[in-house]
Formats: C-alpha cells, structure tokens, sequence
C-alpha cells in the first residue's frame, strides 16, 4: 500500500534517526536501550565537540571528507568496535554524523552491546574477531570475495591502529594501520586546538578528558593524513593535490597503487578508538559523562 505523505516524511525521519550505527532489527535502538537522538541546542558546539573527538581541525576536516566521498559513491561505512558501542552510537550523534555510517557494530563479550543471540544467530558478534565480522557483512551485502585467492581485486577497506587485527585478511581488503614511530598527530597540535575547546577545557575537564588524558599526554595512534588523502584520491576518482610524491620514483609507484587500490573498493570499515577518534574511548553516555554534557542537548525521541 502506498503511504501517505505525512507517513512518507514520519517514515523517513525515523529511518534518519535509526541512522548512525541503529538498525531497525538486530542493532536497533529499543534492542539497545536507545529510545532517543541527541543533538547541541547550540549549534557552535557542534564543530567544537568534532574538534574534540578528532583532536584537531585538519583531522576533522579530512575524515569529513572521506566520509562524504563514501556517501556520494555509495559505499557503505561500518565502525566495528570492541569498545563502548553505544558510547560510539552517541557520539556519531552529536558529531551530525548519523547520515554518514551505516552501522556500529560491537565485538565485546558483554550484554550490553549484544544483548540477545537469538535476535539473529548470524549477526551476533560478541566474541568474534574483526576479520570475522568483515566477512559476515560483505556475505550480507553481497560483495562476493575468495580468501584463497590471492590475486582478487581489492573489495573493501579496513582502518584500524592495531595491525593485529588483520589477521585473516587476504588482498580482498585494504589493510592500513598506525604502525608506531612517529605520532602520526603531534601533541603540540593536538594541544593547540584544545586549548580553545569548550569540551576540553570546561564540560569534559572531570570527566571524559581526565579518564583519557593523563597529564595532558596522548599517545596518538592515529590514521595518518597522507593515508586519508590516498583513500580520497581513489574513492572520488580526483588525485588530490601534492598527494602523489615526485621525490622518489618508487614511492611514487607505491602510492600510485593505493589509489588505485581504494579505487576498487566497495564497502569501508573503521575502528572509531584512536583511529577515528583521537581518545581510546568515547564519552561514557551511560555515566557520569552524561551528568556533564545533558544540560547542552537536545533529546527526541525516536517514533516509528
């Protein structure tokens, strides 16, 4: 039967809503306990809480626009998480990202992120490794792949800080990680941008900011920029400038065959804890973080 126009536009408002890490069954808000969406009644804090979740400005910017370049081609984004899942969900929230990922999944064994295996056996993923969940959802996005084969275009891409978690992943996916070394975000930017930060310096200052920032130091195992530059430069078919390199013929090559690698790729997945985000958590939305910030929202529930 054909809806309404008043039930087209409340139907499509709740799918909004559902956005940003909820699904309408396996993952959905009420299986979660998330009955509501949050947003800033001031909108200033919107770019004021981005730049405090990905701890400068040019990193905000940068993941922004993969993101979009992700939507605009219609590629799939997923953020497979053993951390805080709806600690991730609500963040994406507040950050106005909701139309941007398709889901938030959780690995942790806890009730909590997964409260009920028999909601749907297949898509119950506490415990399962990364590589596991990667290949579960290309199955149910019909993305065809062989882990036998060697010489199979790559199909997706995963970011994540921890190489560990590549295990099992043969060239079907791009694998790129912080590798350690050098930072791949400085603390001097890092500090810079955050001593402008309402979050930072006022909202988080007992909360948040304390759990993850001790003695104003993070170790920033984060997505290097020249890697996000690569991805972009495939995924919108337009090489960004001063991304290829002209100093040295074989890295030249190698970069060439990134873009071209990203080019191909048909579904992306992130971790979000210092590979998104700078911080190893996201705020704790259940706790105490919520006392800190609930003054600032704007709750509404979610109607079907």
């Amino acid at each position: 039967m054909k809806r309404s126009r008043k039930s087209r536009q409340k139907y499509s408002r709740y799918r909004r809503l559902q956005k940003g890490g909820l699904r309408p069954d396996t993952n959905s808000g009420e299986v979660l306990g998330i009955t509501d969406t949050w947003s800033f009644i001031d909108p200033e804090l919107i770019s004021k809480f981005q730049g405090y979740i990905f701890g400068a400005k040019t990193y905000k910017n940068i993941w922004l626009e993969l993101l979009q370049a992700c939507k605009t081609k219609q590629i799939p984004v997923y953020v497979i998480t053993s951390g805080n899942l709806i600690g991730v969900i609500r963040t994406i929230q507040l950050l106005g990202f909701s139309d941007l990922f398709e889901e938030v999944i959780s690995t942790r064994l806890s009730s909590d992120p997964n409260p009920n295996p028999e909601i749907h056996k297949e898509r119950y993923f506490a415990g399962k490794t990364k590589p596991d969940v990667i290949r579960s959802i290309m199955k149910e996005k019909g993305i065809p792949y062989d882990e036998k084969d060697e010489t199979k275009l790559p199909l997706a891409a995963f970011f994540d800080d921890d190489p560990g978690h590549f295990v099992d992943l043969n060239t079907y996916v791009v694998k790129t990680s912080y590798s350690g070394g050098k930072p791949a975000m400085l603390n001097s930017e890092f500090m810079n941008d955050m001593r402008t930060n309402i979050f930072f310096t006022s909202i988080f200052s007992s909360g948040h900011k304390t759990r993850y920032n001790k003695y104003n130091q993070i170790e920033h195992n984060f997505t290097y920029i020249d890697e996000l530059n690569r991805a972009i430069s495939g995924i919108t078919g337009v090489t960004k400038d001063g991304v290829v390199p002209t100093f040295s013929e074989i890295y030249k090559k190698g970069v060439l065959k990134d873009i071209d690698d990203y080019k191909k790729i048909k579904i992306l997945f992130l971790d979000w804890d210092q590979t998104v985000s700078v911080w190893q958590g996201p705020p704790d939305f259940k706790g105490a973080d919520f006392s800190l910030i609930k003054d600032h929202l704007v709750i509404t529930p979610i109607h079907k």
